[in-house]
């Protein structure tokens, strides 16, 4: 048996901006998907996805046929005929895209079945790269398992493939922090390695948004493409990044809080996220979603506080979820 781990992340600062160049900072937390690969008995291919309670054998014809089915509907999508949520109908699809991707190798035989089981403890479809992390982490348990070389470059590329089968224009940092893990200012799809910041975090579940990731930048897009506000980002960003290496605890504070209102004001923070920021601010933290947030509905997945005690009365109120997470700074592996 091979069992491999990927972390999820949060983004500090820039998301939404990354998508147009700008630079972002994230930073692997330790929230997992776990991925494990034995011998299968069947005559195919198992992959198993207990949390969505899924199970599914597949022949090598199916496995390839999925490939070229996802790439098909992707090219609808780039040409708008299809709606990016429709590209991935079924949840085994990308696992199956990544056998399919690995299957002409002369290890990979078909008399050698496998069965593949992934599970998260990452909150699906809130901001903390649990797509990412499960392809990484599948990715690295198969080609451990098979013995197949991967590198770090080659396994990015893979994951931020597939990513864009999820969200469409996904800006890469999701790829690349669950492979490499730490903290990193990223940008134009490269990073460069960044300090601890000088306060500790707190993550705050609000639910998963009603609207996806690639429905949000999808919506922004629309409304602020052309707009000179990305620049605004990326003077938070920059600032920030001044903040965590100089180790200035109040500008880091205040490269959080005008994150949060430039994110407001692109329509990203339901009204709720903004009351419960607000209540935050008012105890004197700093407070801001993390990830693409949400278009409708009431929940914006996750917050990141920065307090000196976590209000666990607050979250109570507003019926939050406090996560424990802290970062992690090795990335996608096998344990």
């Amino acid at each position: 048996m091979i069992k491999a781990i990927a972390p999820g992340k949060i983004i500090l600062s820039g998301e939404h901006a990354v998508v147009y160049g700008q630079p972002a900072i994230v930073q692997a937390v330790s929230l997992y998907s776990t991925s494990q690969l034995i011998a299968n008995n069947q005559k195919g291919f198992t992959f198993a996805l207990p949390d969505l309670n899924h199970l599914a054998t597949l022949s090598i014809t199916e496995v390839l046929h999925i490939k070229e089915k996802l790439h098909e509907r992707f090219q609808r999508f780039r040409m708008n005929k299809l709606a990016i949520e429709k590209v991935i109908t079924n949840p085994v699809q990308p696992f199956a895209y990544i056998l399919a991707t690995h299957i002409a190798k002369s290890e990979i035989q078909k008399t050698h079945y496998t069965a593949l089981t992934t599970c998260s403890e990452i909150p699906v479809g809130c901001g903390l790269g649990s797509s990412a992390a499960t392809v990484a982490s599948s990715t690295m348990a198969l080609c451990a398992y098979y013995r197949l070389k991967i590198t770090t470059t080659e396994l990015f590329n893979l994951t931020f493939e597939i990513e864009k089968f999820h969200h469409g224009s996904p800006s890469g940092v999701d790829p690349y922090i669950t492979v490499h893990g730490g903290t990193v200012e990223f940008h134009n799809k490269g990073a460069k390695p960044l300090p601890s910041p000088p306060l500790p975090l707190f993550l705050v579940n609000t639910g998963k948004p009603r609207s996806g990731t690639g429905q949000c930048v999808a919506r922004v897009k629309k409304r602020f493409g052309k707009s000179n506000i990305w620049s605004e980002f990326a003077d938070v960003s920059g600032n920030m990044v001044k903040a965590i290496k100089t180790k200035n605890e109040k500008a880091f504070c205040t490269s959080i809080k005008n994150n949060h209102r430039l994110l407001s004001k692109i329509g990203v923070v339901p009204a709720i996220i903004e009351n419960f920021i607000s209540d935050i601010e008012a105890l004197g933290g700093t407070a801001k979603i993390t990830g693409a947030g949400a278009i409708k509905g009431e929940a914006g997945g996750i917050v990141l506080i920065c307090i000196d005690d976590p209000p666990c009365d607050l979250f109570k109120k507003y019926n939050f979820e406090l996560l424990t997470a802290h970062e992690d700074s090795r990335g996608v592996r096998t344990i």
